[in-house]
């Protein structure tokens, strides 16, 4: 009996100590895939010391938010840290949520310069390109709000500060009460991932309060690849590695600019390949798909078709979201044409079936929890509450708004007459004809010159990666970064002239 009761004793101070080292010093988290390469990879069980900004007590359904001992985040230092997307919407205690890692770029009290494409810097660029400034809040402290930080702080204030805040006006209200200035009751750092083209960082889920921080990763126990064969899974070379911190963002510049953190993920010019008097012919489309806006991208021209015959079930009045449940198929009635010959731009646009309601239901149930549709709804709403005539302009006027929310800035034009076009006496202009090979009926493996590259798709776990979709697809899950997306799709080696006209 005494030897059970022993036994007994010792198990339970066994537990006690696993339970008091796991909740009290240190605790392994997974890395559940290749976002944060080249640091991180899929497979890896990663320490996390709890201690190293000060002990944050769980759980906290006990006794709330508690810390013994607080000390600051240093820049550089990776950092588990739990989801703050949501702030107080999310009605679970903040340990009980997802666990997300990122090394912490900038600390309270710095400003950051953040470009159209989502670069994020510490100082203003060298070239002095337009970028939105914001400055991260120290506890206590006011910040000044303008037009352009105004969203950024506003989001902070509904999801963290428990008041409740909105913008009217290009001005501030907080609790029903306009502002110039909000002191903030948290210190606020920004997160950024190891991958630049991982976007799930500050750039999406917005300022990390000192209140979410978890602790510093400290070192790499082991890592598995459930890839490999089992004889071959352990990552030997991985085991017990340590988790460095990233020096170059440890210490401040003291330059008057900084430079992207890597330079091979800027956007580079245009490929001279693709822009040596090169023209690309297009036909009218209603959100094109991505294939698409990679032309307009790599051509030095490009001409919309307005004189050929419509074609029914094409790009013209059709596009391709998704959806719930796989690929949805939204498509635009027209006005059945006098004749088959009807130029394309004379296509009337029907009313029929209140299809701009249906449409817009559809693309705000498709895409409502991606991580852009907020910031870009207000831009794509007024072509669905106001009526147009001609699917050819209604086509030019969303293809022009959506180039202007990538930053994107083609050379587009509309054709004179169909067939033969005259340039004004240059030889040397080769014109590539996409007009039909742009197509739901033809496979994008046709085009030799596009290749369709995978990102973030909110249904991509339940359908895998769905390619060549609508460009508000790509839009609304990647936001800034659409720009890089339709930059790698471009196979450049290929992309030679189809067809002289």
């Amino acid at each position: 009996m005494k030897k059970t009761g022993r036994l007994c004793a010792v198990l339970l101070a066994a537990a006690i100590g696993v339970i008091l080292v796991r909740g009290c010093w240190v605790f392994l988290i997974e890395i559940p895939e290749d976002g944060e390469r080249p640091v991180f990879m899929a497979g890896d069980r990663v320490a996390v010391d709890r201690t190293a900004y000060g002990l944050r007590l769980s759980p906290m359904r006990w006794w709330g938010y508690m810390r013994w001992g607080t000390s600051p985040v240093p820049r550089g230092e990776w950092v588990a840290f739990n989801d703050p997307s949501a702030g107080g919407q999310d009605k679970r205690y903040i340990d009980e949520r997802d666990v997300f890692v990122g090394f912490c770029y900038a600390v309270p009290g710095d400003s950051l310069w953040i470009d159209s494409l989502g670069k994020v810097y510490r100082n203003r660029p060298r070239d002095h390109r337009p970028c939105r400034v914001v400055e991260l809040p120290r506890r206590n402290a006011y910040v000044t709000l303008t037009p352009d930080n105004m969203q950024w702080y506003c989001r902070m204030i509904n999801l963290h500060e428990g008041v409740r805040a909105a913008v009217i006006a290009d001005s501030l209200c907080v609790s029903g009460h306009f502002v110039s200035s909000f002191r903030f009751s948290h210190d606020y750092y920004w997160m950024s991932s190891a991958n630049e083209r991982n976007h799930a960082d500050s750039r999406t889920f917005g300022f990390v309060p000192d209140t979410y921080i978890i602790g510093r990763l400290s070192r790499i126990l082991y890592s598995w690849d459930t890839e490999a064969p089992w004889y071959a899974r352990l990552r030997a070379h991985r085991t017990m590695m340590k988790v460095r911190a990233r020096k170059h963002v440890q210490t401040e510049r003291r330059t008057k600019s900084v430079r992207p953190l890597r330079r091979h993920n800027r956007v580079r010019s245009k490929p001279k390949s693709l822009m040596m008097s090169r023209i690309c012919l297009l036909s009218s489309a209603y959100l094109a798909p991505v294939q698409y806006y990679t032309k307009l991208y790599a051509y030095a021209e490009a001409y919309v078709e307005a004189y050929e015959h419509y074609v029914k079930q094409t790009y013209r009045n059709r596009c391709l979201i998704a959806s719930p449940s796989g690929v949805q198929a939204l498509t635009i009635p027209v006005v059945k044409p006098a004749s088959d010959k009807c130029p394309m731009k004379d296509i009337r646009i029907s009313d029929h079936g209140n299809w701009r309601h249906l449409h817009w239901n559809a693309l705000e149930t498709a895409y409502r929890n991606s991580p852009f549709f907020e910031y870009y709804a207000d831009d794509f709403l007024p072509f669905y509450t106001q009526k147009w005539d001609f699917l050819f302009d209604f086509n030019e006027a969303i293809r022009a708004k959506v180039c202007e929310l990538i930053d994107l800035h083609p050379k587009v034009a509309q054709t004179a007459s169909y067939g033969f076009m005259d340039f004004g006496g240059r030889s040397d202009v080769c014109v590539a004809d996409f007009r039909n090979l742009i197509s739901p009926k033809i496979s994008v493996e046709a085009d030799v010159t596009f290749i369709p590259r995978g990102y973030y798709q909110v249904f991509r776990e339940k359908h895998g990666f769905l390619p060549n979709l609508s460009v508000v697809d790509l839009l609304f899950n990647m936001g800034p970064e659409s720009l890089l997306i339709l930059r790698d799709s471009i196979q450049e080696d290929a992309c030679q002239p189809l067809q002289n006209l």
